[in-house]
């Protein structure tokens, strides 16, 4: 039978082993792929004198046309707009809000690639008086 500190030594060896093979895994792989995704940039809601502006920059980083579609519920009211991102360009898609249509002010964004059905990302935002 070994003793305590010989397996105690094997098992803090082959410890750090595992952590520096975790680390080199995660420095190496995100820069390792030859595609990047398309990703949203920014989100955020813009406040004017008499009405809210909700933005969002996306993003294409791929070497292909990338289609998505964006849904605004805001109250009883539903927005919907396709998007089609040429290879490697951006756009900014801008939808004015009026608090009159908002109900109780809350206003759920939903970004979808399409064809998928999940969409990517889920943002659900307050509206507060002007």
């Amino acid at each position: 039978m070994k003793s305590w500190p010989h397996r105690l030594r094997l098992f803090y060896t082959l410890s750090l082993i595992t952590l520096v093979l975790l680390l080199a895994v995660s420095f190496f792989r995100p820069l390792a792929g030859d595609r990047e995704a398309s990703t949203i940039q920014k989100m955020q809601l813009l406040r004017t004198r008499d009405h809210w502006i909700l933005q969002i920059q996306l993003a294409n980083h791929e070497h292909r046309d990338v289609s998505y579609r964006v849904q605004t519920m805001l109250g009883q009211n539903r927005y919907q707009e396709p998007v089609l991102i040429k290879k490697d360009g951006a756009y900014i898609y801008n939808q004015p809000l009026r608090i009159s249509t908002a109900g109780d002010g809350k206003v759920l964004v939903n970004i979808y690639r399409e064809p998928e059905t999940t969409p990517l990302e889920t943002m659900t935002y307050y509206l507060s008086g002007i």
